[in-house]
């Protein structure tokens, strides 16, 4: 019976537990940069969205979102643009520019069937209703994992969603690499299987190109080119396109999706992957030629706006940033702090433990000339002398300690840290870790960078010592007068983080570009 009653117990906690699930279930908003392309401002990418979507019998989606970054994708999910927080509903289909540039028409036709294939499938439905679940289970893993780790209460709860999210997983990675496979199909039956395979591979080399213009453009905005697509075909012209084999595994950038390999899926096309690789990794059109010059009313005003999006968000980061290293820098003033030991209890407990041995040989010397003691009265004495003894040795230890309070254990400045019977200070930069842990005595250890010189304890100090094998300088003590250890272990983080913001503000410079 009681076996029963603890396995009901565990049915209930664990429905209870999992309840709360499926009122997780309302989505987030995609966050993405870009602007909505309108008819009047792209009638060619319209007219080619139309097109691709009459032929295999697609939905046409609500908004086009024309981007910097990022892979094509369509969704259903509740869209918010930035810059302007523009919140879009229904389906959406978004582009990044800098393909636009760098693949052929032919590419694109393939590459936007295989996205509103999709459609044809409900794929955007389905995503839009099963994920939010997907997520909501996750967030109540987390949930539960924190509420178990505190009690026992939410363990059968926590194991039977552990047990679902990995049968989840495995459904999802199954489903979805089925519903890619069947968009390459009918992308590839409307519009021939060359254009969707060579759209991979390109877009396969065309990715690094992207990101690594955009790093640059990120880290200097201000001396960034006005137009980081044409910036990206240069770097293609100036240097090559990547190496394919390098990244011809790269699954292509999705919000909410996930895709087979590349060359699974061109070997589903039926088509060989050297002869695809060949055809697609042809140099860059020339400027004027490309598709987006046919699609857009002006390319190159689109460009140059997306670019300044770019460039604002990047301004607006570095700002931030250094704000946020300016006000962690200002969390430490010029003055020093000093850090004392918390001795006054051990002191007190050694005080009383001195008194009682004391008292004991005061007692025993009081009555010696008591019979009781007159058959061995130097063992008496003996006895006497040793709690004496006793008694002044933890006596000494408590003066030891008492003299050893005044002294400050740690001394906190801008750039270092000294802490006591230690040769010299710590810089706060040359600390690579640090840790403190509490138990009979408070250990504070701190973990030396590998190329700085280890520093000496200056003499015999068993509470302040150098582990050269581990490099780390260790101290143990008492406590901290007046403060908590895990408020110690917060002043130790505004010590260091301030610090480290001080270095980086001197790399940048008062007027210094952006540099991360």
């Amino acid at each position: 019976m009681v076996r029963f009653r603890h396995s009901a117990y565990g049915a209930f906690s664990a429905l209870r537990g999992m309840r709360d699930i499926f009122t997780l279930n309302t989505p987030d908003p995609i966050h993405e940069a870009g602007r909505v392309m309108s008819e009047a401002e792209a009638p060619g990418l319209w007219r080619l969205v139309h097109d691709v979507a009459a032929r295999q019998h697609a939905l046409v989606p609500d908004t086009i979102v024309i981007g910097m970054d990022g892979g094509f994708y369509v969704t259903e999910h509740p869209v918010t643009l930035r810059p302007g927080g523009q919140n879009l509903d229904g389906r959406t289909l978004y582009i990044p520019a800098p393909y636009l540039e760098l693949l052929d028409e032919e590419e694109i036709v393939g590459v936007v069937g295989h996205e509103l294939a999709h459609f044809v499938g409900e794929d955007t439905s389905y995503s839009r209703h099963f994920s939010p679940i997907y997520t909501g289970l996750g967030r109540a893993l987390n949930v539960m994992g924190e509420a178990n780790a505190k009690g026992f209460a939410m363990y059968p709860a926590f194991r039977l969603g552990h047990y679902a999210i990995e049968r989840f997983d495995h459904a999802v990675m199954h489903w979805s690499r089925l519903r890619e496979f069947e968009a390459d199909r009918l992308s590839s039956a409307a519009n021939g299987p060359h254009a969707i395979a060579r759209s991979l591979v390109r877009i396969s080399v065309i990715g690094p190109v992207v990101t690594d213009t955009l790093t640059r453009a990120f880290e200097q905005p201000t001396t960034a080119k006005g137009d980081l697509v044409s910036a990206m075909v240069d770097l293609v012209r100036d240097h090559g396109w990547p190496d394919v084999s390098a990244h011809i595994e790269d699954r292509p950038a999705h919000p909410t999706d996930t895709h087979p390999p590349t060359p699974q899926r061109i070997e589903a096309l039926n088509l060989r992957l050297d002869e695809v690789i060949a055809a697609a990794t042809r140099p860059a059109a020339d400027p004027g030629t490309t598709p987006g010059d046919t699609l857009f009313a002006d390319w190159l005003a689109t460009r140059r706006t997306l670019s300044e999006d770019f460039a604002a968000t990047a301004r607006n980061a570095y700002a931030e940033h250094r704000a946020n290293l300016e006000s962690t820098a200002a969390a430490v003033g010029d003055e020093k702090l000093e850090i004392y030991e918390n001795s006054v209890p051990m002191m007190c407990l050694l005080g009383v433990v001195a008194a009682l041995f004391a008292a004991g040989a005061g007692a025993m010397l009081l009555f010696l000339e008591d019979p009781y003691f007159a058959s061995d009265r130097s063992g008496a004495l003996i006895t006497i002398g040793v709690l004496g003894a006793i008694a002044a040795g933890v006596l000494w230890i408590v003066l030891i300690l008492n003299r050893v309070r005044r002294e400050p254990l740690f001394i906190l400045s801008r750039d270092t840290i000294t802490l006591r019977r230690l040769a010299r200070p710590l810089r706060w930069l040359d600390i690579e870790a640090y840790q403190i842990s509490a138990g009979g005595k408070l250990k504070t250890v701190f973990a030396i960078v590998d190329d700085v010189a280890l520093p000496q304890v200056m003499r015999f100090s068993p509470r302040t010592q150098v582990v050269t094998k581990k490099r780390w300088v260790q101290v143990y003590c008492y406590g901290i007068r007046g403060m908590r250890a895990n408020a110690f272990l917060a002043l130790l983080d505004r010590y260091v983080a301030a610090a480290y913001a001080r270095a980086a503000l001197e790399k940048q410079g008062p007027t210094a570009d952006p540099i991360f």
